[in-house]
Parts: C-alpha cells; sequence; structure tokens
C-alpha cells in the first residue's frame, strides 16, 4: 500500500510541476484543471524528512517590497491549494525575502506578511482549515539559492493519511 502511495504521490507531484493534467481519479475525486507550464521556471520542490517543500519564486506572487497577491498568480495559488486539499495534510507558508532599500519593512516583516496574505488566500477561496495551515516568516535568515520565494512545506507527506 505505500509503493502505491508513494507512486500516486510522486506523479501528482510531477504533474503538477511539469505542467502535465492529470486525469480525473475517482479513489481521490481529484482533477487538475490547469496546465502549470507558464510556471515551471519558478517552482522547484525537494523531499525532506519533515515532508515535501515546493519552493516557488516569490515574482510570481508578488511585486518588489509589496505585499499584496498578484491577480496573475492566482489560478497558480488555486492549483496549490487543490493540492494541499488532496494530500489532507497540514502546509506550512514560509515567506523567505532579501529586499533591497525597503524603508517600509524588514525583510523579516514583509516575509511574514506575504506568508498569511498566502495562507489567508488558501484558507478563505479552498476553505482549508486553518489549523492545517501555518505561515511564517524568515526574512533572509533561511539563505537559498532563491532568497526571494515562498516554500509551501507538505509536513509528513508520506506517513499513509490522506494520499
Amino acid at each position: 500500500m505505500k509503493n502505491k502511495i508513494r507512486t500516486v504521490t510522486y506523479f501528482i507531484c510531477f504533474s503538477i510541476l511539469s505542467g502535465i493534467f492529470l486525469p480525473s481519479y475517482s479513489e481521490y475525486d481529484y482533477h487538475i484543471t490547469a496546465s502549470l507550464s507558464n510556471f515551471n521556471k519558478y517552482i522547484t520542490y525537494t523531499k525532506v524528512p519533515r515532508g515535501l517543500v515546493l519552493s516557488v519564486d516569490s515574482s510570481i506572487f508578488f511585486e518588489q517590497n509589496d505585499d499584496e497577491i498578484k491577480e496573475s498568480s492566482k489560478e497558480f495559488l488555486d492549483q496549490i491549494g487543490e493540492f494541499i486539499k488532496l494530500t489532507d495534510k497540514p502546509c506550512v507558508i514560509e515567506g523567505n525575502a532579501k529586499l533591497n532599500n525597503n524603508e517600509d519593512y524588514t525583510n523579516w516583516e514583509i516575509s511574514i506578511a506575504r506568508a498569511q496574505k498566502i495562507a489567508e488566500y488558501l484558507i478563505t477561496v479552498h476553505q482549508l482549515s486553518p489549523q492545517k495551515i501555518r505561515a511564517i516568516g524568515f526574512g533572509s535568515m533561511m539563505p537559498e539559492t532563491l532568497t526571494q520565494r515562498i516554500d509551501f512545506v507538505i509536513l509528513n507527506y508520506e506517513s499513509g493519511a490522506g494520499l
């Protein structure tokens, strides 16, 4: 059973990240309705001990030095919301920012504000349980190649529940 879960999970992740449409599976009652091919260059994912990390360049969601979600990114957020709903796992949204010359926000403040706005959107639009969504801001304390990013961390991704 674990191998079947793993296979389906990896297929869904691969399909989402590569922009392939998934057929509807009656077992999971799920269908991805839009391709993410426009976003592929902005997405990376990593399997870590705490779960699956989907990292997205924050320029998809926000203008430089701003914390308002772009209207153009909502289709992409909707895909992520459906994926989170499908997994039925808790998700931590982690904001990471290293801004240049911003007098309105510190790196930490804008990373928190951005993560919170995305969490609020997913909870409101996709009726995700507020107990399963958390928003955290790290500012520039979690450096990686992509310093301006939003990480969606699906906790305990392969532990058997959900998918």
